[in-house]
């Protein structure tokens, strides 16, 4: 579902972000294994979690040879999933950003929250965003977007 969300978003703004299908091989240099005990470093190229409405075709060393033109003695074994896509995601970042302020939303980078209280009365409640430097950001809604490795306790709650 979030894929095809995703998808009707970059035809509708029309992002280009070099979108591309043709699936998703994932190989392995280890051997497939024939029990169910296996090393916790090693890929399990025989038995395949089954995930709702998602499976993989399970491939030979030659089929991914085939498929990423690489020496068979390399990979061992691999899986193949036809429903992943690729894209830019600089592209797709810069795409979002755009029509999200195509549709008034107020991006503001580079802004660290170090707060969100709401404020207002409830017919007319708001958030208020504390930034780091002490300036404040009053807003209808609020969306939190951070590569950080630290976010903020007060904000943690949020998330």
């Amino acid at each position: 579902q979030a894929q095809e969300c995703l998808l009707r978003r970059i035809e509708l703004y029309g992002i280009q972000c070099r979108l591309e299908g043709g699936g998703l091989v994932e190989a392995s240099i280890h051997a497939p294994f024939l029990s169910e005990e296996q090393p916790d470093d090693a890929a399990d190229c025989t038995t395949i979690e089954e995930e709702e409405e998602e499976e993989c075709e399970e491939l030979n060393a030659t089929q991914v040879q085939n498929l990423l033109g690489t020496n068979p003695s390399l990979y061992k074994c691999g899986e193949y999933d036809d429903s992943c896509i690729g894209c830019d995601p600089l592209g797709l970042t810069r795409g979002l950003a755009r029509a999200c302020e195509s549709c008034g939303v107020k991006i503001y980078e580079d802004t660290e929250a170090i707060e969100i209280e709401r404020i207002g009365e409830k017919k007319r409640r708001m958030f208020r965003v504390t930034t780091k430097n002490g300036k404040y950001i009053d807003c209808h809604d609020v969306v939190l977007c951070s590569g950080a490795t630290h976010i903020s306790p007060k904000l943690s709650s949020y998330l």
